[in-house]
């Protein structure tokens, strides 16, 4: 079974067309989205027409359109992002957002997926502590997840389950699963990296090849630079897209 799992779209609808485009031509059988696929651009209800096609999760941006004092916690550029993605959304599309649920399982692929962690739905996995708080709460071989915008795999082995390892992903990268290791695997975003690399980012799961591929992609970011600016939203999110950060 070939999956793609794509998280962080964020209203980016020319990064998300991108995706799907490649997506498509690896001819995968299931499609996960991780959350988060509004916020910050302007084009949400179209992402949110491509993820209800699939499976989506909740991210905090969706709960924070839902639940607006949540929104207090972001800084002053994503609470105008989070006003205007709320004023904008669909009746539909705010109704299809509140339903979403905060962590999905795969029983074919042995998979379970959240949007930042399962300790917390929208906690970061950045420390060797939390990850392993995180492998706690899961039984399959591996947990994907997003919300960073920074692709990542964490490592722990069976034999010492302590002893936790992270590798960080910038570019196109593929690796063989390992049967005695267990997997946290950060997934990326397709619409805000903050990596450093301006990219878009996604994984496909091969589940009978055991093997993770990540993805990085070109999208014409100057088209989603207009767009933004064009809505009245925050020049710092406009001109972050350039620089992957």
């Amino acid at each position: 079974m070939k999956i793609a799992l794509l998280s962080d779209c964020h209203g980016n609808i020319a990064a998300l067309e991108s995706a799907m485009k490649i997506v498509e031509s690896q001819k995968t059988d299931q499609i996960y989205f991780l959350g988060d696929m509004v916020g910050y651009y302007p084009n949400p209800n179209e992402c949110l027409e491509i993820a209800k096609k699939h499976n989506c999760l909740m991210g905090n941006h969706e709960y924070a359109c839902i639940h607006p004092s949540y929104s207090k916690l972001f800084n002053s550029a994503a609470q105008n992002a989070i006003r205007w993605t709320k004023n904008n959304l669909t009746v539909d599309n705010i109704d299809y957002i509140s339903k979403l649920s905060y962590t999905l399982e795969d029983m074919d692929a042995k998979i379970k997926m959240a949007h930042g962690a399962l300790t917390n739905p929208f906690e970061y996995i950045q420390s060797k502590v939390t990850a392993f708080a995180n492998f706690e709460l899961f039984t399959e071989q591996i947990l994907f997840i997003g919300h960073t915008h920074r692709a990542a795999v964490w490592t722990q082995s069976l034999n010492e389950p302590y002893d936790i390892k992270l590798t960080e992903v910038w570019e196109s990268f593929t690796f063989d699963l390992e049967s005695d290791k267990r997997y946290i695997i950060n997934i990326g975003s397709v619409g805000q990296p903050r990596d450093g690399n301006p990219n878009g980012c996604f994984v496909i799961f091969d589940s009978l090849e055991k093997n993770i591929r990540f993805i990085r992609f070109e999208y014409p970011i100057e088209v989603t630079y207009q767009r933004a600016l064009d809505a009245g939203m925050d020049s710092m999110l406009c001109n972050r897209l350039f620089a992957g950060i």
